[in-house]
């Protein structure tokens, strides 16, 4: 009779012990699906705001090219001849040397462009790279 109550007590005792750790599972189970919402919540948010950055920043860069490229059109137009008027101080032909000084001014221009086009592509990454 002993015996029963024994085995009896160890099978009280056994039940008991995995209904508690049933229990735990479960309330970890929850917590760690709570976990997983939480987190995917915020890299949606993280993700919409590195979106929203980034396309104000190419934005940003957009207005800058287009500002560059409208100052560019301007100073074109009202580009002056740098050569002095009298032609007695030159030993070039003059209109062979104006025009070589103009190609060279517009190589140095399209440099000038291409170095501004440059950072402005650059401050917008920078504006763009998550912080």
């Amino acid at each position: 009779m002993n015996q029963f109550i024994t085995v009896g007590l160890i099978l009280l005792a056994l039940v008991g012990w995995g209904t508690w750790e049933h229990t735990r599972f479960l309330s970890v189970k929850a917590e760690y699906s709570d976990f997983r919402q939480e987190a995917t919540a915020q890299v949606l948010k993280q993700e919409k705001a590195h979106n929203d950055q980034i396309n104000s920043a190419m934005a940003e860069r957009d207005v800058s090219i287009a500002r560059l490229r409208d100052s560019e059109a301007r100073s074109r137009s009202l580009r002056a001849s740098i050569t002095p008027q009298s032609g007695d101080r030159l030993c070039f032909h003059r209109t062979a040397f104006d025009a070589a000084l103009q190609q060279f001014l517009g190589d140095i221009e399209g440099l000038l462009a291409e170095g501004d086009i440059s950072m402005i592509n650059l401050q917008a990454t920078l504006a763009a790279w998550p912080k």
